[in-house]
Order: structure tokens, then C-alpha cells, then sequence
């Protein structure tokens, strides 16, 4: 019988109905309203939600979410699209706060599970950036037509004795697109490193990501990144700071070179 307090865990629950925050637009529609997928990697692939590929063509009005194994934010992408902020959970806690910088918008969304999550809204160069209004069984509904970036990041209690929604702002803005992981092995040292890249194929610094256990007790023993409260989450996973040092840093384990008999 598996034991819940055992060390490492012996199994996970991830009951299905959950939606915590959704991400949708006023343009959605059912039975014209479709998804695809697009640059598929190993580690990565985009996900995109359009409105209407019959009126709009595959390329606008559409949510895209660069999904990268780790991603410290859910982001989408959204493209000339009124967007709508719900939950499978009443709100119980709408507030707003100024952005992290100029013309983007920051808010906490807090839910009836007792959770509460960070939401961040960042216009486009020529976009106008939507007000939002509450509408009860609908949720966060802005007032126009978005062309920018949505992220959103979970700040429950234990995350904000650790200091993470001062992280989280520092980060926000910033999401990898896509991850390349190369390795080798040398007798019994395995060695190996992660490339992430914006969205513009840039070197995606400064972005949020979490990383195993393994992953961090290689960071630490090159002695590069910041580790960002590992010991606050329950999930025995860290959240880290990507900085330039890392990325495409190799990282080291050393490996068994005979199984048991």
C-alpha cells in the first residue's frame, strides 16, 4: 500500500475537471472555434486556440501558448482577441496593482479552493490594453480587442512567506519558447545542458522555470543560478532563475557504471 509521506513519493493525483484559471476570448465560439499544434520539440510544442480559421485564416485571432517542460508561468499569446480570464472556481478576491513596468497591468486572482494566482497583462507596441470587468459566471472580460502577452503563475501562502511574487514580478514578461537538451557521457560522469530560447529565438535570461532535484544539485555544484526557495514547495521541485551563466552551461551527475545484482 503506497505510504503519502514517503521519501521520494510513490505516486501523484492530478484529479481531472480542474480548471483553475482559463485562458478564452470574446471571438470563441463552439463548432468554429479550433486547435493546433505547432513547432513540436522533444521538451516543447506551441499550442494555439483560433477563432475562426474560415473567417481569419490560420495566422490571427488566435491564443498561441509557447508549453516548455518546466515553465515557471502558463503564457498565451494572444492576436487581435478580447480576452476572458474564468475559472472553474468562484472568485473570491479580485485586486489590481501596477505592473511590473510601464503600460502592463498586474493582478491577484484569489479562488474559492483558497488559492490565489498572478495574473499579468502586457500590450504590444500599438495595442491598447483592455480594461477588465468582472461579470459573474463569466469572469475577467477586457473591454477590447488584445494584441500582447497574458502569464499567469500560482502565489499561495506558502509561496508568499518565501518571497516568490517579488520573483514572479521580476520575471514576469519572460517565458522560453523552446529547449534543446544535449549530453554525453565520459566513464561514469554524464554530462549535460539546456538551451532555452525566447520566442524570438532569443537567449531567454532572467526567465522562471522549475527543475528538478537532480537538475538543481548540478546547478549548485558549478555553483551558477540562484535557487529560489526550494525548501517552501511541497512539490520537492525548485524554482530557479534562469541567468546567463547557465544556459548552455554543462551540467554534471555522476552515474553507476554496473547494475545491481
Amino acid at each position: 500500500e503506497p505510504v503519502p509521506s514517503a521519501d521520494p513519493y510513490q505516486y501523484y493525483i492530478s484529479p481531472i475537471g480542474i480548471a483553475s484559471i482559463t485562458f478564452s476570448a470574446k471571438e470563441f465560439a463552439e463548432g468554429y472555434s479550433t486547435i493546433s499544434l505547432t513547432n513540436p520539440h522533444s521538451r516543447s510544442v506551441n499550442l494555439n486556440l483560433h477563432a475562426n480559421t474560415d473567417r481569419y485564416g490560420p495566422v490571427g485571432h488566435k491564443i498561441t501558448f509557447p508549453l516548455v517542460q518546466g515553465m515557471g508561468f502558463v503564457t498565451g499569446r494572444y492576436d487581435q482577441l478580447t480576452p476572458v480570464i474564468s475559472s472553474s472556481f468562484e472568485f473570491v478576491e479580485i485586486e489590481a496593482f501596477p505592473g511590473p513596468y510601464g503600460g502592463a497591468q498586474k493582478w491577484k486572482l484569489g479562488l474559492s479552493d483558497g488559492r490565489m494566482w498572478l495574473l499579468y497583462v502586457f500590450p504590444v507596441a500599438g495595442s491598447d490594453s483592455p480594461e477588465f470587468t468582472y461579470n459573474p459566471g463569466e469572469g475577467l472580460v477586457g473591454s477590447c480587442e488584445f494584441t500582447g502577452v497574458i502569464q499567469i503563475a500560482k502565489a499561495d501562502a506558502e509561496g508568499q512567506k518565501c518571497g516568490l511574487e517579488e520573483i514572479t514580478d521580476l520575471a514576469a514578461g519572460l517565458y522560453p519558447a523552446t529547449v534543446e537538451m544535449t549530453g554525453c557521457v565520459a566513464g561514469d560522469v554524464g554530462s549535460y545542458k539546456f538551451e532555452y530560447k525566447g520566442w524570438r529565438d532569443e537567449e531567454c535570461k532572467g526567465a522562471l522555470m522549475y527543475a528538478l532535484p537532480h537538475h538543481i544539485a548540478s546547478l549548485m555544484t558549478i555553483q551558477q543560478g540562484e535557487e529560489l526557495a526550494s525548501s517552501c514547495n511541497p512539490q520537492r521541485r525548485a524554482l530557479w532563475r534562469l541567468s546567463v551563466e547557465i544556459v548552455g552551461q554543462w551540467l554534471s551527475e555522476t552515474y553507476p557504471q554496473t547494475l545491481p545484482g
